[in-house]
């Protein structure tokens, strides 16, 4: 991947496929997936030239993030989507006892009257480490709030947790008296 910027190319696929695949001039089947060849075509219109099929198989086996999966000749985001694409995400029996999200100051307000609510998104997204909840939050506030989520007390309100990736677990919604935060 000589001569790519992996991280521009990484940020361009996850916008295309999991927000505007239209405006890449790409289909989306029910589960998100979208035809490599279609895909490498949108990213050259979208300014890499260089892209092949291997270029783009190289960053998603390469990726620390499982943001985007590969089967066969299809492509996909694997979560975080704001379209209505519903991908099949494995339910987690047995959810790690805590996991992170970290916030604003001002959305942790919100969210200590009204729990965590995925807002644009399909679901709430919650790391298996304060650190990577932290540097997500880090992208929405200088200072952010780091929340913890009990995860047998959301389970007992009947909250499922589903994976993600191998970092991130998602979920529809995550009730107040379930997340306290770091002081």
């Amino acid at each position: 991947m000589s001569g790519v910027n992996r991280l521009r190319l990484s940020q361009l696929l996850t916008q295309a496929l999991r927000h505007v695949p239209g405006e890449f001039g790409l289909v989306l089947d029910d589960q998100g997936w979208a035809k490599l060849p279609d895909v490498v075509a949108a990213i050259g219109r979208a300014g890499f030239t260089s892209v092949e099929d291997s270029t783009v198989r190289d960053l998603v086996a390469r990726q620390t993030k499982t943001r985007l999966e590969i089967s066969g000749d299809r492509i996909r985001a694997a979560y975080g989507h704001s379209l209505s694409t519903v991908v099949d995400h494995v339910v987690v029996s047995t959810p790690p006892p805590v996991l992170f999200h970290a916030t604003s100051p001002e959305a942790w307000e919100h969210i200590l009257r009204e729990g965590l609510k995925p807002m644009g998104r399909q679901f709430v997204h919650l790391a298996t480490s304060a650190e990577q909840a932290m540097i997500v939050g880090r992208r929405h506030a200088q200072r952010p709030v780091l929340l913890r989520i009990d995860t047998a007390r959301a389970a007992g309100h009947g909250v499922q947790f589903r994976n993600g990736s191998d970092s991130v677990i998602l979920t529809d919604y995550v009730p107040a008296d379930c997340i306290a935060a770091d002081s």
